[in-house]
């Protein structure tokens, strides 16, 4: 960053000390900064609510990572590491977020290409976490649960059920009665962020997932 710049202090509520950004790209990208006086250097955003909660400071580190890639080439934390996946609900939060501060439309296309959007999986927690991966793959539990087995699908692209990078063979009719319904809001929510802002990539894969697994 120039410190020769304006700089604006983001206040966060879950930690004390601000991010220091530069005022002029936070501003091009946000129409609430963008309202901020002239004069401000402090952008206080500890009272934004997501699901009830003030949203982290790691959700607007990672905010500030597709604005600075969006217009300057480069993140804003270039020390953070790059996860090999994202889950449906950091994905929507980030989105919440980006939302609550009125973003820019041009943040969302480089953040939201097709190869990152492979990267997306919703978590769900049974007797043990369960990933599904939005890259594709089709999940399928058997019809018969008296048997509590997943059924494979017979294609190359297919699998069962991931589990923590693992197929998972046997699982309950409790389990799945436990696991659909967390899949199912997670994908609700994105679905609803999607189609408010317009995300085209983002609702092409997640009907993608609906059509092949729910």
């Amino acid at each position: 960053m120039d410190d020769r710049q304006p700089q604006l202090q983001i206040k966060v509520a879950d930690v004390d000390e601000p991010l220091l950004v530069d005022a002029r790209t936070v501003r091009s990208c946000s129409d609430i900064a963008y309202t901020l006086p002239a004069s401000a250097t402090v952008w206080d955003l500890s009272g934004i609510l997501i699901e009830g909660q003030p949203v982290k400071r790691k959700t607007v580190i990672e905010w500030l990572n597709w604005v600075y890639v969006s217009l300057l080439g480069a993140p804003y934390n270039e020390w953070a590491h790059q996860p090999e996946t994202t889950t449906a609900a950091e994905l929507y939060e980030l989105l919440a977020f980006s939302d609550s501060i009125a973003s820019a439309p041009g943040i969302y296309r480089a953040s939201l290409s097709d190869s990152n959007l492979r990267r997306l999986r919703i978590r769900a927690t049974a007797a043990d976490p369960l990933d599904l991966m939005l890259d594709g793959r089709e999940y399928r539990f058997t019809e018969y649960l008296r048997t509590g087995y997943v059924h494979p699908i017979q294609n190359a692209n297919s699998v069962t059920l991931t589990g923590l990078g693992t197929d998972v063979g046997p699982i309950s009719a409790q389990s799945e009665a436990e696991i659909k319904p967390q899949v199912l809001e997670q994908v609700e929510k994105l679905l609803y962020v999607g189609y408010k802002l317009k995300l085209e990539p983002l609702l092409q894969r997640l009907h993608q997932f609906i059509a092949a697994s729910l």
